[in-house]
């Protein structure tokens, strides 16, 4: 079944008045609201107010469309594909002549006040050829954006100006408030939306992740799910911010790295020993532990690497004149290599480390930030402070931040993977956590202050 497109979108605050696109006044707003991708259903300029709910005849009925107010023979067109399910020709009843196409998933599109006058008269002769598009009839299939009809006054709209009432009602027949839908379809934002969600449809899955952790740059540690609270920097304070957040392989504790290469341990973490004191020249970007959890790696931006604990040294990049900073470093499952990523997409490999691939010569949007390895180790995920991606080797795209549609995202701060490798959760700055494929969110940080990077618990 093709993706159904309804996502819940807050509509509280005001509705606004469009004209040709423009907002042009406020008026109180209606509840919430589902929206679909369509296209907008008249050619030509209309304005319209969102009017969904409210009172006709008296509060007898109320008003389960949106009226978008023109002129008589503008052009109609198809909302979506869909196919012709009912017509009305006889300009009879409050909404005249009447119009439904039904999508494949069983949504309607209805369309009401449909013309029936003569182009410059009024004089409700009622011709077909001036009320509906050629070839339009029941059974009919119409593409999306299709003319399918005139604009016109039929129905109880004689004397309230040429107009269509435009509804959208969900397979069991309920209307929902057309507004988002048709806000969108102008490319105009609603509550902080401002293009349909094109994301593939997501498939949530108990435990695909079973918990994480989010740290702010004051050390803040707020834990999810199977991940617990082991202490945090919050009130003790923090020598520099902190960069980055690595749990041991009990998920039982984790160490928080700052940019001054100081390390924090807690729970069943042990402390290997920090660069704070070596006269690092460039600052601390990430750490690393190795599988045993018997030391880990610190990575600066020129690319220097250092090893603590049991973690052995395979290279690094600290004599080369790099294009771009490092911004992670990702070690091989075995432990026996890791990977340098820098912020223009490159993939340096040390020890065993594969590389499947990287983003060198791509158009990247905005910087590389990380690298995030699949549960099998045969592939990863390089993903951008934009929270777009891209996938190497046996990982699968499974959605990005770009593509839900939001006005003006947090920056992502990193990619979580679940179990299976069917999906993952992106974590955002301002502490939100967005699930795609099978990943669920367990929660966000919202109150936390700004997030600069999340972890899986193991």
């Amino acid at each position: 079944m093709r993706r159904v497109l309804a996502i819940i979108v807050a509509t509280a605050g005001v509705a606004v008045l469009a004209l040709g696109g423009q907002v042009v006044q406020s008026e109180p707003a209606g509840a919430q609201a589902v929206y679909r991708r369509i296209a907008f259903p008249v050619q030509e300029e209309v304005y319209f107010a969102d009017t969904f709910g409210a009172c006709r005849d008296g509060c007898s009925r109320r008003h389960e469309g949106q009226d978008l107010m023109g002129k008589k023979m503008f052009h109609l067109r198809a909302a979506t594909d869909s196919t012709v399910s009912f017509m009305r020709t006889d300009a009879a009843g409050t909404g005249g002549n009447w119009l439904v196409l039904r999508d494949r998933d069983g949504w309607s599109y209805n369309y009401g006040h449909i013309n029936n006058d003569t182009p410059g008269t009024d004089d409700g002769k009622n011709e077909m050829r001036y009320m509906y598009a050629p070839g339009v009839k029941v059974g009919a299939k119409v593409a999306k954006g299709q003319f399918v009809a005139y604009m016109g006054d039929s129905g109880n709209a004689e004397n309230s100006g040429a107009h269509v009432h435009f509804e959208i009602r969900d397979p069991g027949g309920d209307p929902i408030n057309p507004w988002a839908s048709l806000r969108l379809a102008q490319g105009k934002a609603v509550d902080g939306i401002c293009a349909p969600n094109t994301a593939p449809e997501p498939n949530p899955a108990n435990g695909s992740v079973p918990g994480y952790w989010t740290v702010t740059a004051n050390g803040t540690v707020k834990a999810f799910g199977v991940a617990e609270q082991f202490g945090d920097r919050a009130e003790a304070g923090v020598s520099s911010p902190v960069v980055a957040l690595a749990p041991t392989p009990t998920g039982k504790g984790y160490w928080l790295a700052t940019t001054n290469g100081t390390v924090y341990k807690f729970g069943d973490a042990r402390g290997r020993g920090d660069a704070r004191s070596m006269g690092l020249v460039a600052a601390v970007v990430d750490v690393a532990s190795t599988p045993a959890g018997d030391g880990y790696w610190l990575a600066t931006e020129d690319g220097a690497v250092f090893a603590f604990g049991a973690a052995r040294t395979y290279g690094s990049l600290a004599n080369r004149t790099l294009s771009s900073p490092v911004v992670a470093i990702s070690p091989s499952r075995s432990g026996g290599g890791y990977r340098l990523v820098t912020a223009n997409g490159a993939v340096f490999a040390f020890g065993n480390a594969p590389v499947f691939g990287s983003a060198l010569g791509k158009s990247l949007v905005s910087p590389i930030i990380g690298l995030t390895e699949t549960p099998s180790g045969n592939g990863y995920w390089l993903f951008s402070r934009r929270g777009g991606l891209l996938a190497f080797g046996d990982a699968d795209k499974h959605g990005s931040i770009p593509e839900l549609g939001l006005c003006d995202p947090a920056p992502a701060v990193d990619l979580l993977p679940s179990t299976s490798g069917a999906g993952y959760l992106i974590a955002q700055a301002d502490g939100m956590v967005r699930a795609f494929g099978d990943a669920k969110s367990l929660g966000n940080a919202t109150k936390a202050g700004t997030v600069v990077d999340a972890a899986p618990a193991p």
